[in-house]
């Protein structure tokens, strides 16, 4: 099951029941952007997604899945630990001048991980265990999604060439 978007774990937990309470099998329910904090991935919104493992324990009570989107770009902000993460580790891309390069997306301006450097992948790969990815359980899955940089604001709608 897949929509754009739930508004929180009750939401999620409605469509879950319904599709039981109408007997129409479904395995997986996909979660857009807006379960996050503010478009950082790998967050969940303390308001309305509070209780990520209970919803996972819920779903996965019934042998179903939970799918989360994870794009491959970072808010350039001060509270977010994955942002500041590779920012202290100088992983991302940078532009021709040397500068880290920023572009504009779903959260804002961000910043883009240089996965052709090899411990780049490696820590990236890192966040997605259940240790580092907070609220995250063995029945969540990742939908990678634009996984090119996309930029929403300039010559191109990718990184300069």
């Amino acid at each position: 099951q897949c929509k754009w978007n739930y508004e929180s774990i009750e939401d999620v937990l409605e469509v879950d029941d319904n599709f039981d309470k109408h007997d129409v099998p479904y395995d997986v329910i996909w979660l857009d952007i807006d379960h996050t904090i503010g478009k950082r991935y790998m967050t969940w919104d303390p308001d309305t997604f509070a209780e990520p493992l209970m919803m996972l324990k819920t779903l996965e009570g019934k042998q179903r899945q939970a799918v989360a989107i994870v794009d491959p770009h970072m808010y350039q902000s001060e509270d977010y630990r994955l942002f500041l993460e590779a920012r202290d580790r100088d992983f991302f891309i940078k532009e021709a001048n040397g500068e880290t390069f920023v572009g504009k997306c779903w959260p804002g301006p961000s910043c883009y991980p240089d996965f052709m450097r090899s411990e780049v992948r490696g820590w990236w790969a890192g966040q997605f265990s259940y240790s580092v990815y907070e609220g995250s359980a063995p029945n969540l899955h990742i939908w990678n999604d634009m996984n090119e940089p996309a930029i929403f604001k300039g010559v191109e709608s990718t990184m300069a060439k």
